[in-house]
């Protein structure tokens, strides 16, 4: 009995897990000069022609504001067109505790490998799908891009090294 109990709580704290990771992180998207808020359960591609390019960007530990972000967001909707998606996952990261943010570094990594599979399902292909990532933001980036599959992302560019 008290082992069906504990199997239960802990399928009980998985669910919330995912639900406490899903309402804490955006993904806004902009297109077309236009910015979108939106929260992972919402069709990306209503907002975006589903044959356009797409661009994921992730920023680093306490750096979900940084002046870079914008400048990115719009070259890449100038020069590359298409849906520009940034996830901001600053509940998490903006805190002067690095090993704070480490601990959440899976189940991150998760909600965007659900986000790239998200796409998938709405008919984007991994060829229109360029991912950018900074720091910590490159780690989930590339994790993620790996689980997703081989060689199934078009380009990734992460600023982290091993």
């Amino acid at each position: 009995m008290l082992g069906k109990l504990f199997l239960a709580f802990c399928v009980a704290v998985l669910l919330v897990g995912g639900d406490e990771y899903d309402n804490n992180i955006r993904f806004s998207i902009y297109t077309e000069g236009k910015s979108l808020p939106s929260f992972f359960n919402e069709t990306t591609t209503q907002h975006c022609d589903k044959g356009a390019k797409f661009s994921i960007i992730t920023h680093g530990w306490m750096g979900s504001t940084a002046p870079w972000i914008e400048d990115l967001i719009s070259n890449l909707t100038v020069f590359r067109g298409g849906c520009t998606i940034f996830m901001n996952y600053s509940y998490y990261s903006d805190t002067i505790n690095y090993a704070a943010v480490v601990v959440h570094f899976q189940p991150i990594s998760n909600l965007l490998l659900r986000k790239l599979n998200q796409l998938k399902s709405e008919g984007v292909t991994g060829d229109q799908i360029f991912m950018f990532g900074f720091s910590f933001g490159g780690r989930l980036v590339i994790d993620a891009a790996l689980n997703f599959g081989t060689s199934l992302i078009d380009k990734i560019d992460s600023n982290y090294s091993l």
